[in-house]
């Protein structure tokens, strides 16, 4: 093979067939969660929330929502215990934006859960600091 010859594996990828398109099915897709400890970050609304609602469903020990606002966290807790009642669901406060809630959110979950099997790091912040320059101050 010389350098302007294309390597073997380029031929063969254009023998590969796109597969089927394949829906996500939570209740089919997700294995059993059976004794395991999960915390997820964000999961008092939005994907987070129904994140932790669909783990629910397959058997975990228990289920930590981690969120900034303790009302909507507490409605969340309420919500995933409706889909699964023997679930212990728990709320714990947590602003990633303060390193001391960080802490006290560690050694909470630290103190009461036996281990830690599922991280899902869900939450996200979007700061925009808005600038106008006017055009005077270019010249």
């Amino acid at each position: 093979m010389t350098s302007t010859e294309p390597h073997p594996a380029i031929g063969a990828l254009d023998q590969l067939q796109p597969s089927k398109p394949h829906a996500f099915d939570p209740s089919a897709d997700i294995a059993s969660l059976h004794g395991k400890v999960i915390l997820i970050t964000g999961a008092n609304s939005g994907i987070g929330k129904q994140t932790a609602i669909e783990l629910a469903k397959h058997d975990p020990a228990q289920i930590w929502i981690a969120a900034r606002n303790e009302q909507s966290g507490l409605e969340a807790v309420q919500d995933v215990k409706k889909t699964a009642s023997s679930v212990d669901v728990r709320f714990v406060q947590l602003d990633l934006t303060s390193f001391e809630s960080i802490k006290a959110a560690a050694k909470i979950v630290l103190a009461e859960a036996a281990q830690l099997d599922l991280l899902m790091l869900n939450a996200g912040i979007v700061s925009v600091q808005l600038c106008f320059i006017s055009t005077m101050e270019l010249n």
